[in-house]
């Protein structure tokens, strides 16, 4: 077993040495920041002053609130983060490994490491690090800290080729599987069209691999040539190219009819309607609707149409060139500064005999009490 011998003289790193790359933040920082390589060199150098465990960072500055004028908040109180390291590190190197301190031909013990925390810094994209005498070290699910000496006092991943091809192939991971099962259009699928149809695009012009690969594989994501099948297959790319056949080639729907005859597309119809009624997982309104298209492309002028319950609303395929008038629904105007249009029934401009008789004795009406129209109104005199 070894044993710890310390010594109580700190590491101290200034970013002021001009040999030195640093990020902008450590301008705020006095120069030079200590680095402790044991607890006994903590204890001998510095008096009030806090120290958290590397676990309880990330609950305690993840959600802490930060200006965001500033997207710095500084931590004035001597802090130090225990490292947890067992030997003594004295740099990184630029791939991200360790260079420990000897003690003849053995790694030198230590208790625990300490590094000083200034404050946590946060970028626009919300990514946050914590401001150390090491370094920014990310804030993340299992954070990263040692008290050994990267070659640049900034962001790990700017430093640390290791970790940032790992984070790239993440990046490159994650873009790639949107592209290749999202529904949504990217900016990358009309730049593909663009480079597929477009004469002046040179010797990708109608050659889908050239424009896929001169689209999807740029700014480091590489992409294997079966994935970029899959992307440029994909149902949310195919549907996209037929669009934009239709805009350049008004007549394509004509030489689709030419080219695919109405009984392959009958029978086309009919498997999909077979594999969904098939299908134990279906639910009746997929398989009502799987039969809809086919009335709709072979019953038009019989208007069948079916109609299943949908959470209390009506569902319905509409007929080819046609729009179901059960769907319609009219909202009745209001009028502007009066009052709401009435939608009841709009009465009749005419009545029948027995209807004014009706209406006449309702009113308690008398006869020999009105006056034709053409009949000159005289004042009754009360005088007599």
């Amino acid at each position: 077993m070894f044993t710890y011998q310390g010594d109580k003289e700190m590491k101290l790193v200034n970013t002021n040495n001009p040999s030195l790359v640093s990020h902008d933040i450590y301008v705020k920082i006095e120069q030079p920041m200590p680095i402790y390589h044991s607890t006994e060199e903590l204890y001998s150098n510095e008096e009030d002053y806090e120290i958290i465990r590397k676990a309880d960072l990330y609950n305690r500055y993840k959600t802490i609130k930060i200006d965001k004028e500033q997207y710095y908040l500084p931590i004035d109180k001597p802090t130090f983060i225990a490292t947890e390291e067992t030997f003594i590190p004295l740099s990184i190197t630029k791939e991200g490994f360790k260079i420990y301190q000897l003690d003849g031909l053995r790694l030198r013990l230590t208790d625990n490491c300490f590094i000083r925390l200034y404050g946590i810094l946060e970028n626009p994209g919300g990514y946050r690090a914590m401001v150390t005498s090491t370094g920014l070290w990310g804030i993340v699910q299992d954070i990263e800290v040692s008290a050994g000496v990267p070659p640049k006092i900034t962001e790990q991943r700017l430093w640390n080729i290791k970790l940032s091809r790992e984070l790239r192939n993440e990046s490159r991971d994650r873009k790639l599987s949107l592209l290749k099962t999202t529904n949504v259009a990217q900016v990358m699928d009309y730049k593909f069209l663009s480079r597929l149809l477009n004469p002046l695009a040179s010797d990708s012009f109608l050659d889908p691999m050239k424009a896929a690969y001169g689209t999807y594989s740029q700014h480091g994501l590489k992409i294997p040539k079966k994935d970029l099948l899959d992307i440029i297959s994909s149902e949310r790319v195919q549907k996209l190219i037929l669009k934009e056949l239709q805009i350049i080639m008004p007549d394509l729907a004509e030489a689709i009819k030419a080219k695919i005859q109405p009984v392959s597309v009958a029978t086309m119809l009919q498997k999909i309607a077979d594999d969904t009624i098939k299908k134990d997982n279906a639910s009746v309104q997929d398989k009502l609707m799987a039969v809809q298209a086919i009335l709709n492309a072979g019953y038009p002028e019989e208007a069948i149409t079916l109609n299943p319950q949908l959470g209390g609303s009506q569902m319905m395929m509409p007929m080819a060139g046609a729009i179901p008038q059960n769907l319609i629904k009219y909202e009745q105007p209001k009028i502007m500064g009066g009052d709401e249009v009435d939608s009841k029934p709009i009465p009749k401009d005419f009545m029948d005999d027995g209807e004014y008789k009706d209406l006449k004795e309702q009113a308690g009406y008398m006869e020999g009490t009105t006056f034709d129209d053409d009949t000159e109104f005289k004042p009754l005199n009360f005088s007599k």
